[in-house]
Formats: structure tokens, C-alpha cells, sequence
């Protein structure tokens, strides 16, 4: 079990360990513990990245920083999975969504993200904000893939002209 190798590991390699415990939660559908674990090895990551020093390199730090990022996405996919249950889950999942987006680097977006953020939308029956969402990754980013979320918001908000008009842009963008 892996929850029995954790008096083995080393005080370095400790981050790593919450990261691995957090995606087997995950992969597990264990989102509750995942969340937790989550948060967890985001503190152990912080503490990393506040013990480097400046002469050590940046990509190292880079790394770890990225994988903050990372602890937080999954901390966002956690909670949309939650809001099945309980829908302030959803709630919590765009505070997480928000915190990527802000350590996004300015010229490369999440668009995964951005994605799950519309989908959230949808479960939330907030459908214009789903929408605005779906539509900035079209017309911004080129991400054709959106136009299914776009589609389904539509339909949920009675639509037919902008079902019909995704509907077609799928054909076109993805035609197999």
C-alpha cells in the first residue's frame, strides 16, 4: 500500500510523495482525499521553493512551480467532480480555476482549464457565463474544440440557431 512507504521517504524527496499520494487519490476517484492531499503537497512545494537558494538554478524552481499550478488544477477538478454532490463544490472549483488562470503565464493561457471552467459553468446552469467562456477560446485562441461546450450551452438555454451553428463549426473544424 502507498500510504505504508511514507516513513521511508526522505525529507527531499517529501513534495514528490504528496504529489504521487495526490494523483493516485485522483486516479482512485478518492476526490475528497485527493483535495486534501492536494493542498498538502502544495504547502510542501512551497516550503521547496523557499529553500532553494539563489544560486541554484531556476529550472528546478521553474519545475516546482509549475507543479504548484498543477496541485491547484487538480484541486479545481476535484471539487467539479464534488459538485455532483454538493453543488458549492462548484463554487470552489472556479476559486481554484481563477488561481491558474493568474499564474498562467500571460502568453501561454490553460486552455484544459479554461475548458473545465466552461463545463463547470454548465453544471453550475450558469449558461452565459459557460458560453463567454467557450467563445473567448474560439475567437482568442483558436481552440475549435470549445464549440461542443458552446453547443451544449446553447441547447441548455433553448437555442436552436446557436446549437445549429456549433453543431456546424464541429463538422467543419473536425470533420472524421
Amino acid at each position: 500500500h502507498a500510504l505504508d512507504i511514507q516513513p521511508l521517504v526522505t525529507a527531499e524527496k517529501d513534495a514528490e510523495y504528496k504529489g504521487l499520494m495526490t494523483k493516485l487519490y485522483v486516479e482512485s476517484a478518492e476526490f475528497e482525499k485527493a483535495l486534501e492531499m492536494a493542498a498538502v503537497w502544495e504547502e510542501a512545494l512551497k516550503v521547496k521553493i523557499a529553500s532553494y537558494k539563489e544560486d541554484e538554478t531556476d529550472k528546478e524552481k521553474k519545475k516546482d512551480q509549475d507543479r504548484v499550478k498543477q496541485s491547484v488544477s487538480i484541486r479545481a477538478y476535484c471539487c467539479g467532480k464534488l459538485g455532483y454532490k454538493d453543488a458549492e463544490y462548484f463554487k470552489k472549483a472556479i476559486e481554484y480555476i481563477e488561481i491558474v488562470e493568474e499564474m498562467a503565464e500571460t502568453d501561454k493561457p490553460e486552455y484544459n482549464i479554461m475548458l473545465e471552467k466552461a463545463q463547470i459553468y454548465l453544471d453550475m446552469e450558469e449558461y452565459e457565463k459557460s458560453l463567454k467562456v467557450s467563445m473567448e477560446l474560439i475567437e482568442k485562441y483558436q481552440i475549435f474544440a470549445a464549440y461542443a461546450s458552446a453547443q451544449k450551452a446553447y441547447s441548455r438555454m433553448w437555442d436552436a440557431q446557436g446549437v445549429l451553428e456549433c453543431g456546424y463549426q464541429c463538422i467543419r473544424h473536425f470533420p472524421e
